[in-house]
């Protein structure tokens, strides 16, 4: 009775599809980027009074890289503070003038078109104090952005500008250039028929469902392996006209800085696919 008891189970064993794992891998030319770019650039006119960098440092968001005289802009900003001390004080005058009219009106001894001017005139005052006051805050903006910070952390450039240069607003003013490095981008064109083959071998239908399944690794120029693994990021929107291949953009990370900007690496896509046997 055992052995009939456990025939059905052995039968199903020996049955039942073995799950196996297939592994396509493809190699490619490609060339290291920045993960992101940012240019620094003053939002005030003015003299650059200090650099706060030399090039080539680590730099925090958030951090002071240039002043800009802020003189002008001090100047400014306490004019717009007695312009709307005048402003509220005129206010003042006149909403205590439109409560005189209304009292007086109520009590019949005032006259309508007095009493109406004089609410015509508080509200006068009132866009007059707020127009005021957003001038005050135009200034106090003005002196914030004479201190230009950085946007985000990165490597920042050697600075393109000097002290003592007189930069525009309206345009604006490149000081200098922030890349982040740790992780970067590496960059390899693929042919829309290897990108083809390869979603037909994942048996997916998005290049995003693709890129899942795929492990990146690099080859450095002297011939040694990228300790770090990376993954596929984003495709370019169209082909290359003139090569017929679409951009790839694999994220790596970096945190030694072996890999720099314009840097010629190998890339070695490695396709996983489940297989039933």
């Amino acid at each position: 009775m055992k052995f009939l008891e456990t025939l059905p189970i052995a039968l199903a064993l020996l049955v039942m599809p073995t799950v196996t794992f297939a592994e396509s891998t493809l190699r490619f030319r490609g060339r290291v980027e920045p993960s992101r770019t940012v240019i620094v650039a003053n939002h005030v006119k003015g003299v650059v009074q200090e650099l706060r960098f030399s090039g080539g440092e680590h730099v925090t968001a958030g951090d002071l890289l240039a002043l800009i005289d802020p003189r002008d802009f001090e100047i400014a900003v306490r004019a717009a503070r007695a312009a709307l001390a005048e402003a509220e004080a005129a206010l003042r005058l006149a909403d205590d003038d439109a409560r005189r009219q209304a009292e007086l009106l109520a009590r019949a001894t005032g006259s309508r078109v007095a009493a109406l001017r004089a609410e015509v005139a508080r509200d006068a005052a009132v866009a007059e104090r707020d127009r005021r006051l957003a001038e005050l805050d135009a200034a106090n903006l003005a002196l914030r952005r004479a201190r230009v910070h950085a946007p985000i952390s990165g490597t920042i450039s050697l600075p393109l500008v000097t002290e003592g240069a007189f930069v525009e607003a309206k345009a604006g003013t490149a000081l200098a250039e922030i890349v982040t490095l740790d992780p970067v981008r590496v960059a390899y064109e693929v042919s829309y028929a290897e990108r083809s083959q390869a979603l037909a071998m994942a048996e997916v239908g998005t290049p995003t469902e693709l890129f899942e399944r795929i492990e990146l690794t690099l080859t450095l120029p002297s011939g040694r392996d990228y300790p770090h693994v990376g993954r596929p990021l984003a495709e370019s929107a169209a082909i290359d006209p003139e090569t017929g291949t679409i951009t790839v953009w694999g994220l790596f990370p970096n945190p030694g800085r072996t890999l720099v900007p314009f840097l010629e690496v190998s890339v070695t896509a490695s396709l996983r696919v489940e297989s039933d046997r």
